[in-house]
C-alpha cells in the first residue's frame, strides 16, 4: 500500500471496509465509492514534545539482525575454508570456485552499492540474501551456459553426420 494509501481511507457504504482513496469500487463488495466522503487520519504531534520513534522501527542492532551477522560471517568462514580444502588438490579445481564465489561477491558489492548511494539501510539479512540469490544466479547461467554448449555441439555432430562430412 502506498502511502497516500495509508494517510486517507474510504469507507464503503455498503459493507465498512477501508478502501485506498484512489479506490472506485470497494475491494470487498465491489460496491461504488465515487459518492463517498474520503476520511483522512491524521496524527496530532506538538512542538515541545521530543520526536518518539515510530513503533513500526527497529532498533539499529535487533537480535535478528545480530543473527544475520552472525549467519553472514559463519557463511564467509565457511566459502574460506572451502576455497582451502579446493586448493589443497591442487590450483585446478580452484578456478570453477572462483568462477562463483567472485562474481557472486562483486554482484553482491554492486547491488549494495547502488542501494547505498540511493540512502536506503541495508540490514545484514539483506546483504546475505543478497550474496546468495547472486550466487544462484551464477550458478544458474552457468548451468544454462554448459546446457547450451551441449546442444550447440549435438546439433553440429548430427548435422556433420548428415551432410555425410563424418
Amino acid at each position: 500500500m502506498s502511502s497516500a494509501g495509508q494517510d486517507s481511507l474510504k469507507i464503503c457504504p455498503e459493507c465498512g471496509a477501508e478502501n485506498i482513496t484512489l479506490a472506485k469500487h470497494c475491494w470487498m463488495c465491489r460496491g461504488d465509492l465515487t459518492k463517498t466522503a474520503e476520511i483522512v487520519m491524521a496524527e496530532v504531534i506538538s512542538a515541545a514534545s521530543p520526536q518518539k520513534p515510530h513503533p513500526a522501527q527497529k532498533p539499529e542492532w535487533a537480535p535478528s539482525e545480530i543473527f544475520f551477522a552472525i549467519l553472514t560471517a559463519f557463511v564467509a568462514f565457511v566459502l574460506v575454508l572451502l576455497g582451502i580444502g579446493i586448493a589443497a588438490n591442487g590450483p585446478e579445481p580452484l578456478i570453477p570456485y572462483a568462477i562463483i564465489v567472485i562474481p557472486a561477491f562483486l554482484i553482491t558489492a554492486v547491488r549494495l552499492g547502488i542501494k547505498r548511494a540511493r540512502g536506503k539501510p541495508i540490514g545484514w539479512g539483506e546483504r546475505l540474501a543478497t550474496f546468495l540469490i547472486s550466487a544462484a544466479v551464477v550458478v544458474s547461467v552457468i548451468t544454462v551456459l554448459i546446457a547450451a554448449a551441449i546442444v550447440a555441439f549435438c546439433i553440429y555432430c548430427f548435422s556433420a553426420l548428415a551432410n555425410g562430412k563424418w
